[in-house]
């Protein structure tokens, strides 16, 4: 790691690339003054030092601007480097060390930042600090193709942060001018532009530097874009201000010329994690870790970080050290008690919810929800992605933010629990491509779904816990009858297609309270009515379940498509349908309730059934597109990790710790619900067909292989080409009429390098080649 002062200028542990050793299950890289022999350094070093620059203080010395001769800067990092290469490299010999080259991953910056802070707080102008800026990047430039030289394959360089927002520069370059300023975020537009234009500079270099290198993976991190997604929408990384330094003076910027943190009459604030800068000059841990995310699992990355991550799936959610305990509840190993529940009793509340991967025992923490969301969208964890090319990382939408906020008093909805367990997308409609291409959703479930409805349904019971402190506590700051501390996957999902959180069905009153869809998740809903279990002797008191929430849906098509509900086809057609997940309150209340796993077993096959015909009904409403989630793996929750607790170690999964056989419980589920939706795609092949990728080709390379290896001129050959297209046009127009909508046609290989070819028909002549 090549590095400046925002490798560690900050509370908590430091940066972004930290977060993300972290999220590639690396210990935090040593820094280089801190090791000494080759051991210490197994894992990488880091070569960043607070305050370095890329150019040397001669450079800004000529130039007129004064510089500490102690000022470090990038030749000195990559002498650092060399050093260390002598003493990782068996006997000096620098090719030995060309494998572990070849196997690590290479962070040259974010440098370049100290290059223009400097003169900048010395009262040089914008226009002459453009000037450094080639050198700036031609310095990286150089760095970048020494380390190529010395064997590293995979390279990431991340460009300068939006310095128009950094509160220090927002004080000292205060303007009365309403156009200095960026309308939606407050942050310094001319600086912002000049970050925009150092980091146009390196882009272009680093495309220079593909081409030379076209077997080196070198991928551009936009800080730029990553951080302002933390200004545009803070609330998302739980930030209250975004523009006000935590630690430092006063003044609206939480900054002053005579006090800075550490110095003089300081303040701290109460609460970094609201702050997204620490200081006035470095972004809050907060802030880094929603650069890392936009990083890791976002778009900010040329080309996608993912796509060299393949072999690292641990990178999918940050931070999370307690993933069988719980964050709310009673004491003891999984957090959790006969006696104190969330809510009641003498409960107790973890210090950093996102920490943990339960929140009250039962259900999952905001971190985990939002993990599962990730794993739906990118694909990982369905059985076919969603029909959304357009579909942005999580958390990259930020207009509709504000609406959201502002109409998430009656709750947001929170669709199926995906994790490690079967996800199937049943249906992809083509229709669902606009922008957002699904301009509703609609939800049914349970407690992992339900964002609100219980809150209607169930008032002030003091029984429902999801409806008073401390649940919501992380993002919405008030309890609104979701069963986590903050949002579910159905408000991640929301995000991610552009719509503000799905309401609840209970919540709304007119046609146009629905525009965008509704929930009719309710926490606590079985997917089988009370009197299946009552006739089999399981006392289950009277709850919500399937048909009650068909019921409401058919009663809001009613009001959405008062005159005639084929009205709502077109409606039903374009809308998203969450179904689950629903059918855990059938296992659940059982479990608990004493009654064995055998004849709880024997329950499953009809409440696949009830998933079923719901599915069904709504297919014949005009539904296309549907996401049937599977079961949560119930052997890793904690409330029955303590009921369940077993004295025989193979009765828990040995990476996990998890019980075997309730997680044994859930794939049987699983597994039942994915056959039935099978025979449900085989019953509508028109979704089948709308969600495919058909692949025509690569076809025709023979129709001109077997004639030239028996002779035939080219010449000949040429004339049977417009045959051999007409041919793959009927059959791509036979597939359309069935209902393909996503064909890929391969052309046809460059021939002349196939070997043999070169073999047989070899040439003196240059110009044949």
């Amino acid at each position: 790691m090549w590095n400046n002062s925002r490798a560690r200028g900050v509370h908590g542990y430091a940066s972004s690339r930290r977060a993300a050793a972290e999220a590639m299950g690396l210990p935090f890289v040593r820094p280089y003054w801190g090791g000494q022999t080759a051991g210490n350094f197994a894992s990488g070093a880091n070569f960043a030092v607070g305050g370095a620059t890329a150019l040397s203080p001669e450079f800004f010395r000529e130039r007129g601007v004064p510089m500490d001769d102690d000022t470090v800067h990038l030749d000195m990092e990559m002498e650092w480097f060399r050093d260390l290469l002598g003493m990782l490299c068996t006997g000096g010999d620098m090719d030995g060390c060309k494998g572990m080259m070849n196997q690590s991953l290479f962070l040259v910056g974010e440098i370049g930042g100290n290059d223009y802070n400097l003169p900048l707080m010395s009262g040089m102008s914008i226009e002459k600090i453009r000037n450094f800026t080639p050198s700036v990047i031609a310095k990286i430039s150089s760095i970048i193709t020494e380390l190529i030289g010395l064997g590293a394959k995979t390279l990431v360089v991340p460009g300068n942060i939006p310095i128009g927002c950094i509160p220090m520069y927002l004080m000292q370059f205060e303007s009365d001018k309403k156009e200095d300023y960026e309308p939606k975020i407050g942050c310094l537009r001319w600086m912002n532009e000049f970050s925009q234009y150092h980091n146009k500079l390196l882009v272009d270099e680093l495309e220079n530097l593909r081409k030379l290198h076209p077997d080196v993976t070198i991928i551009y991190a936009d800080y730029y874009g990553a951080a302002m997604e933390v200004f545009l929408s803070p609330e998302r990384f739980g930030i209250e201000d975004p523009l006000v330094a935590c630690c430092g003076g006063r003044g609206p910027y939480g900054v002053s010329a005579s006090v800075r943190c550490g110095y003089g009459e300081y303040k701290v604030c109460d609460d970094p994690a609201k702050y997204a800068s620490w200081d006035g000059f470095h972004p809050s841990e907060a802030a880094y870790k929603g650069i890392a995310i936009g990083l890791l699992q976002g778009s900010y990355t040329q080309p996608p970080i993912v796509s060299i991550t393949n072999s690292c799936p641990q990178i999918i959610g940050l931070g999370i050290e307690n993933p069988l305990a719980a964050c709310c509840g009673g004491g003891g190993p999984y957090g959790v008690s006969e006696t104190a529940r969330c809510g009641h009793g003498e409960y107790k509340v973890c210090d950093d919810p996102q920490l943990y991967g339960s929140w009250d025992g039962y259900h999952p923490s905001e971190a985990v929800f939002k993990a599962i969301a990730i794993g739906l969208l990118r694909g990982s964890y369905t059985q076919a992605p969603l029909a959304c090319p357009q579909i942005p990382e999580l958390g990259s939408s930020v207009e509709y933010k504000r609406e959201r906020m502002a109409s998430s008093t009656s709750g947001r909805r929170g669709a199926a629990a995906v994790v490690l367990a079967a996800v199937a997308v049943l249906l992809s409609a083509s229709q669902a491509l606009a922008a957002p291409c699904y301009p509703r959703v609609f939800s049914f479930g349970d407690s992992l779904t339900d964002t609100g409805n219980i809150a209607f349904l169930y008032g002030n019971d003091s029984r429902r816990p999801t409806l008073w402190p401390p649940y919501g506590e992380t993002f919405f700051h008030r309890a609104t009858g979701r069963a986590s501390n903050g949002r579910l996957i159905i408000d991640f999902i929301a995000d991610a297609l552009g719509l503000p959180f799905v309401r609840p069905y209970w919540s709304g009153r007119t046609a146009g309270d629905f525009a965008h869809g509704a929930n009719f998740a309710v926490g606590g809903a079985t997917a089988l009515s009370p009197d299946f279990y009552r006739e089999r002797g399981v006392h289950v008191r009277d709850t919500v379940h399937l048909d009650m929430e068909m019921n409401w849906f058919r009663d809001l098509l009613g009001l959405l498509c008062p005159d005639d509900l084929a009205d709502c086809n077109d409606m039903m057609n374009q809308s998203l349908f969450l179904v689950g997940e629903i059918g855990g309150n059938d296992y659940n209340h059982p479990l608990i309730g004493g009654v064995s796993i055998r004849k709880i077993c024997s329950f499953t096959p009809s409440v696949i059934a009830k998933i079923y015909s719901t599915i069904t009904e709504l297919i014949g409403l005009g539904a296309k597109t549907l996401v049937v989630p599977g079961n949560l793996p119930i052997g890793c929750i904690p409330y029955y990790l303590m009921i369940f607790k077993s004295g025989k170690k193979e009765d828990y999964e040995p990476e996990t710790g998890c019980l075997r056989w309730m997680n044994g419980f859930s794939q049987y589920h699983n597994k039942l619900l994915m056959d039935e939706l099978e025979n449900l795609r085989k019953l509508h092949p028109d979704g089948m067909m709308n969600q495919s990728l058909f692949l025509v080709g690569e076809i025709g390379g023979n129709d001109y292989n077997y004639p030239l290896m028996s002779g035939v001129p080219i010449e000949k050959i040429r004339s049977f080409t417009p045959s051999v297209i007409a041919k793959i046009s009927s059959t791509i127009t036979e597939l359309i009429g069935l209902g393909a909508k996503t064909l890929v046609v391969p052309g046809n290989l460059p021939i002349g390098c196939t070997p043999t070819y070169l073999m047989q028909f070899e040439s003196d002549k240059k110009e044949d080649y």
